[in-house]
């Protein structure tokens, strides 16, 4: 074997290793990438899921307690009506006793009146009784 097939043998060589060496890395860095993306891909479900978990939980929570502080305000509201119609009927029942007394009192002094009357009667009948 003289120089040049040594030099030609050798530039085939190291043509080939270079292409075996290039199609190694690109085979390594496909199969890394693909297990990366699939892992990364696999995280951002697994988060996307939790976070769907988390606003669903929030979302009936705050149903739940919206349904709450409604019920509670439907209450209130009935308590307050309540409220109002037992003050209006008290209201009304001092205004009725307040003129029953007044209506009383009128009826008062005009017996009282009528008592006076008839006492000034009796009185003049008793001393055209007396000058006879």
């Amino acid at each position: 074997m003289n120089d040049e097939t040594i030099l030609i043998l050798g530039i085939i060589l190291l043509g080939v290793g270079a292409i075996i060496g290039a199609l190694t890395y690109h085979l390594i860095v496909y199969r890394f990438s693909n297990k990366i993306e699939k892992q990364l891909d696999k995280s951002i479900k697994n988060y996307e899921n939790f976070v769907l978990e988390k606003a669903t939980n929030t979302i009936d929570r705050f149903e739940s307690i919206t349904n709450e502080v409604t019920n509670i305000s439907n209450n209130i509201k009935k308590e307050q009506k309540s409220i109002y119609q037992s003050t209006c009927s008290i209201s009304e029942d001092i205004d009725t006793f307040f003129r029953e007394l007044k209506s009383s009192q009128e009826m008062r002094v005009s017996l009282e009146n009528e008592i006076i009357k008839l006492k000034n009667i009796i009185n003049r009948k008793n001393k055209q009784n007396k000058e006879k």
